[in-house]
């Protein structure tokens, strides 16, 4: 086997001294390509793919996460379950929103749909802590404030 690499490398030594130097200039170009292709092949395109697979994943995932915290906030660390909204209308709902730091929109009737434009994570499961709803949807902005709509249960 130790003797097989010097031979074979003599070999292809001669071998590549007999082209002509366009011919050399080719093969090194082939060369270039198929490896250039066999890199992108190879290492570039699977770590594109899976950055877009995951781009297209994150939000799915941080409005699972919401939804998560959502429901252990509301079951809370003793197992108590909160009050249900009562006495709910337009007017208090925004005024807890604000108090809690939400910039929300609340629609004019019930059911009470909540259309939070921005709202920092604690803001709102602190709020969520205290409110039951039967409905959500939230994805994380770049600024790391959240976004979405959540319907609240009567």
């Amino acid at each position: 086997m130790s003797a097989l690499l010097p031979a074979l490398s003599t070999a292809l030594s001669d071998l590549w001294q007999q082209r002509e130097p366009r011919e050399r200039l080719l093969i090194s170009i082939a060369a270039m390509v198929v490896v250039c292709g066999a890199i992108f092949a190879l290492i570039l395109d699977p770590a594109w793919q899976g950055q877009v697979r995951l781009k297209t994943a994150l939000p799915a995932a941080q409005t699972k996460t919401l939804q998560v915290q959502q429901l252990a906030a509301q079951l809370g660390s003793k197992g108590d379950v909160p009050a249900r909204n009562t006495a709910l209308n337009q007017s208090s709902i925004q005024a807890a929103l604000s108090s809690a730091g939400i910039n929300a929109n609340v629609s004019a009737s019930a059911p009470w749909v909540v259309k939070v434009n921005s709202a920092s994570g604690d803001a709102l499961w602190g709020w969520l802590n205290n409110h039951t709803v039967s409905a959500s949807q939230f994805k994380r902005l770049p600024s790391g404030a959240w976004q979405g709509d959540m319907t609240l249960a009567p």
